[in-house]
């Protein structure tokens, strides 16, 4: 997984507007291979914090003057989104 900061916030718009079935989340992790774990690990929270942490800011930056209050934001609020779906840490 590569994540970018662009994705996380495309992700945090997409967490925040539906509820995603955690099967469906699963399937779609795996048939693009990205699992964020290791194979048949349990899909939960903490790799999602972990992905959150590796998020690549380059672009972001440059367009962004108060980067650091968005990472926090975006990362927060994308966990805030997807614990009913994966359940708490």
């Amino acid at each position: 997984m590569y994540p970018q900061a662009k994705d996380l916030y495309d992700a945090v718009l997409l967490a925040e507007s539906c509820t995603l079935p955690l099967a469906l989340l699963e399937t779609v992790l795996r048939e693009a291979d990205e699992w964020p774990g290791l194979p048949g690990e349990p899909l939960s929270l903490a790799m999602f914090e972990e992905a959150v942490r590796e998020v690549d800011w380059t672009d972001f930056d440059d367009a962004h003057p108060d980067t650091e209050a968005a990472r926090r934001d975006l990362g927060t609020r994308l966990l805030a989104a997807l614990a009913p779906v994966v359940g708490p840490t």
